[in-house]
């Protein structure tokens, strides 16, 4: 740690050595109180929240963590419940799946004619479906029947690539997982 207690010393003081041991033994205490009031400012925003911070933002706000997920991901979902707001309009709705999601990569249509509201995420969203589902049922009125769903891989997104590499991934796998090709 930068600071220490020595320094604090008038310098009429620094001299003695009985004070400079006394500043010397106390030195690892006030590091860790300087920790912990770093560590209390930080827990204040969700932003720069850490674990115990983060499961109190959890438990107030009604989201249950995931044992794989990071504190990233967790203060992402905070954040994102954090940001809603009345009233809600597609635009609003747009910038909350982007903040749960990441930007773009999702796709909203409203059909006005039929009172539907389709939404599709990418298959690497697959562990925000959940929040997804729950954030849309939560802000999109109850006269829109809502049509979510993650985007599977189509034979557009598939076919550059040869029969031989897709061969060895099974039907299954090519419609419903995330395919990395080097």
């Amino acid at each position: 740690m930068d600071r220490k207690l020595f320094d604090y010393l008038p310098d009429a003081l620094r001299p003695y050595r009985e004070l400079r041991a006394i500043a010397a033994g106390q030195q690892a205490l006030f590091e860790s109180l300087w920790q912990a009031l770093d560590r209390a400012l930080d827990d204040q925003f969700a932003g720069t929240a850490g674990d115990y911070a983060l499961t109190r933002w959890e438990h107030m706000l009604d989201i249950s963590a995931r044992a794989t997920e990071t504190l990233d991901e967790r203060r992402s979902r905070v954040l994102a419940r954090l940001c809603e707001q009345l009233p809600f309009t597609l635009h609003t709705l747009r910038l909350q799946l982007e903040t749960l999601c990441g930007a773009g990569g999702f796709t909203i249509e409203l059909f006005s004619g039929n009172n539907a509201l389709r939404v599709r995420a990418p298959l690497a969203l697959r562990n925000y479906q959940e929040d997804i589902r729950d954030l849309l049922e939560r802000v999109v009125p109850s006269a829109l029947w809502i049509d979510f769903d993650l985007e599977r891989n189509s034979h557009r997104k598939l076919a550059n690539f040869t029969h031989a590499c897709l061969a060895q991934y099974t039907h299954e796998d090519l419609e419903n997982e995330v395919i990395q090709f080097a």
